[in-house]
C-alpha cells in the first residue's frame, strides 16, 4: 500500500509538472505535489482592476489605485499598499491617502481562483484630514477596501492545471506564502 501511495505522490508530480512540498523531492515518501506561483502573476491579475472609483453621491469619493503586493511568509498572509484619493464630504477637494492590508488567500472552486480574505487595515493615513472627517471617511473606505481586494482573483488556475489534477484524481490544498511567492498543496479529491 505504501509503494502504491509513493508512486500515486511521484506520478502526480511528474504529470503536474508542479513542485513537491518543502523543497521535498516529489519521489520522497509523504512528499505532496503543489502549484507554485509568483507575486508577479499575481499583480498581474490585480493591476487590470484599477483604477477603479467608490463613493456616495454628494458624501464621498474614492478613487483607488491597484495595490502594490507583496509577501508576509512569517504571517502565512499577503500584504498590500494601496495609495487613493478621497474626496471628503462637502468638499471639491481630494486628498491623497494611503492603506496598508494584510489578508489571508482562499480558493473558490465554482472558477478555480484564489481571492484575499481575512482583510485586515493595518494603517491608514488620510493627507490633511482631521476630527470627524476622518471617522465618517473609515467607516466607508475600510468597506470599499475590503471589496475591492475579495472580489478580485489573485490567481486563477489555468485549463491545463485542472486538467491534470482530474487526471489525478487531486484538488487544492492548504495554501501557503513563502518568501518566493504562493504554494498551494495538491490533495487527494474527496469523494
Amino acid at each position: 500500500m505504501h509503494r502504491r501511495a509513493l508512486l500515486f505522490c511521484t506520478a502526480a508530480a511528474v504529470g503536474l509538472g508542479v513542485h513537491a512540498a518543502d523543497g521535498a523531492d516529489a519521489g520522497e515518501a509523504g512528499a505532496a505535489p503543489t502549484l507554485t506561483f509568483t507575486l508577479a502573476q499575481m499583480q498581474a491579475l490585480v493591476d487590470p482592476h484599477f483604477p477603479a472609483e467608490e463613493g456616495v453621491a454628494g458624501v464621498v469619493a474614492l478613487e483607488l489605485q491597484a495595490p502594490r503586493l507583496h509577501l508576509l511568509p512569517e504571517i502565512n498572509k499577503l500584504g498590500a499598499v494601496q495609495q487613493a484619493r478621497v474626496r471628503a464630504p462637502q468638499s471639491d477637494r481630494w486628498f491623497d491617502a494611503r492603506f496598508d492590508l494584510r489578508f489571508a488567500l482562499r480558493y473558490e472552486d465554482v472558477d478555480h481562483a484564489l481571492y484575499a480574505t481575512h482583510l485586515d487595515i493595518t494603517a491608514m493615513q488620510l493627507g490633511g484630514l482631521k476630527g470627524q472627517t476622518v471617522d465618517i471617511l473609515r467607516q466607508y473606505v475600510s468597506g470599499w477596501l475590503q471589496l475591492s481586494l475579495v472580489e478580485v482573483a489573485l490567481y486563477r488556475l489555468s485549463q491545463a492545471d485542472l486538467r491534470r489534477m482530474a487526471l489525478f484524481g487531486m484538488e487544492p490544498g492548504p495554501i501557503t506564502v513563502t518568501d518566493d511567492g504562493v504554494r498551494v498543496a495538491l490533495v487527494v479529491k474527496r469523494p
